[in-house]
């Protein structure tokens, strides 16, 4: 695998809270499925970029659609997410890369990578080469690519992967270039900021909440009538006792 160089693109302007959805097809089209992502209009740097994050309770989704100019592709074009292991943008704390690049662009043919990264460079796969998580790239027309990635939440024991914790902010830094020319090629990158949400309650767990909140109203307001009505016995007693007196 070839060692890539990533030039760091210094803070991180986005803070994105992602919304909770059903889980996409990761295959890089672009579908219905993604209405529900928290939707951001960014750039790295010049390229502007519309970035798409959402979450389930087992996975982070992030999309990344662009149009280029074909005259500026290349055939072996990458979108690499970055993931610092806190909310630090500093390049010592990026210790994880999912990378979906193109072995041959005209042709749609990609490969997905999950690496580790040493001082802001993913040189290798991860070292047990398992890849956590997914990724997908397709082109939609001459202009228009789409890239998908979808990374676990709360669950992973590869120590080269960024740990995501439930209710944690990470810097993510998105970085578009050519993988074949690096160092040489033309990057682009950009930092923002992810807040993982907690996750929801299971549907069971749901029920039975609904199920001890309704018994709590109906216990109390059995509670209030039966104080009512010793209160009114009370006053009865009381008008009885002075009749008979």
């Amino acid at each position: 695998m070839s060692i890539v160089f990533i030039t760091l693109c210094q803070g991180a302007t986005e803070e994105i809270t992602p919304e909770f959805a059903d889980a996409p097809i990761i295959d890089g089209i672009l579908g219905s499925e993604w209405d529900g992502a928290n939707t951001t209009n960014t750039a790295l740097e010049d390229l502007l970029i519309t970035l798409r994050v959402m979450q389930d309770n087992t996975n982070l989704y992030v999309s990344i659609e662009f149009d280029l100019d074909p005259l500026y592709r290349n055939d072996t074009e990458f979108i690499g997410i970055l993931i610092s292991n806190s909310s630090s943008s500093s390049s010592k704390d990026f210790i994880d890369a999912k990378i979906v690049r193109f072995t041959n662009l005209t042709n749609g043919e990609y490969v997905y990578l999950d690496c580790y990264v040493d001082n802001f460079n993913p040189k290798h796969n991860d070292t047990n080469l398992i890849f956590d998580g997914n990724g997908a790239a397709k082109m939609y027309d001459s202009d228009t690519i789409i890239y998908e990635f979808s990374m676990p939440i709360d669950n992973s024991d590869d120590n080269d992967d960024v740990f995501l914790e439930y209710g944690s902010r990470y810097a993510f830094n998105i970085t578009y270039g050519d993988w074949e020319l690096y160092p040489r090629g033309v990057i682009k990158s950009h930092n923002v900021l992810v807040d993982i949400q907690d996750p929801l309650p299971s549907e069971s767990n749901f029920t039975e909440i609904v199920l001890f909140i309704l018994s709590i109203v109906f216990f109390s307001c059995i509670g209030a009538f039966l104080v009512f009505y010793s209160y009114k016995i009370i006053i009865l007693k009381k008008k009885i006792g002075r009749l008979i007196g």
